[in-house]
């Protein structure tokens, strides 16, 4: 298992979403990089089968071989505030679900989404 340590932008609220069928008992070596890290941080990893996050006593896990896709969305303010999201389509066509989110728009978190785009 591979675990990654992501600082998250502080002037940028992120939530990390637990859609039905993804939340899960985080693995302890995830636990155990929490305790090591800044309460803000994401905290990311991946194994042969699988990749997730924890976030804020919060944890997904999604199996790769249920991922259609995974893309960086975005809709910028016209009336309202905007979001951008890292967002997945199951291969069963159930839809497309947020997995992390902001809840506003905002150039700096884009930017944010688009440097971590590798690691997410």
């Amino acid at each position: 298992m591979k675990i990654i340590t992501i600082d998250c932008p502080t002037n940028t609220a992120l939530t990390l979403l637990q859609p039905k069928d993804f939340v899960c008992n985080t693995p302890e070596e995830v636990v155990a990089a929490t305790k090591a890290g800044k309460p803000s941080d994401l905290i990311g990893w991946h194994d042969e089968g699988s990749f997730g996050f924890y976030h804020k006593k919060k944890a997904v896990t999604i199996e790769l071989s249920k991922l259609e896709n995974a893309a960086v969305t975005y809709m910028t303010r016209a009336k309202g505030t905007g979001w951008i999201a890292l967002e997945i389509e199951h291969k069963d066509k159930r839809g497309i679900l947020p997995i992390l989110e902001s809840k506003a728009y905002k150039q700096e978190a884009l930017g944010w989404f688009k440097d971590k785009s590798e690691v997410l």
